[in-house]
């Protein structure tokens, strides 16, 4: 068994993600198409310099992104679907026909 987060728990048993070893050391993951997924993800270097550039482009579209940028501000209220769905819909390209 392996302890996950919610979206790598759903990469696993719906996103056709594989998970082979024991745990806590060993475990290796593989894509659906077979190939390895590396232990960590490789740093972003742009023009040369991990992070300063990708802030700058972030500036540059108005984008300031802090340690609160990812703050929950969810209160644990259950799911409005019809809103979701709604939502979801409006961003449809090809709108449904309605009866």
């Amino acid at each position: 068994m392996v302890l996950l987060c919610r979206a790598h728990h759903w990469a696993v048993h719906e996103g056709g993600v594989r998970v082979e070893g024991r745990a806590p050391r060993g475990i290796v993951f593989h894509r659906p198409d077979g190939r390895f997924l590396p232990v960590c993800p490789v740093p972003v270097t742009i023009n040369g310099n991990h992070g300063e550039g990708l802030k700058d482009t972030n500036r540059l579209y108005g984008l300031e992104i802090t340690a609160n940028t990812v703050d929950c501000f969810w209160d644990g209220e259950r799911m409005d679907l019809h809103m979701a769905v709604d939502g979801l819909m409006s961003c449809d390209d090809d709108p449904v026909d309605e009866e």
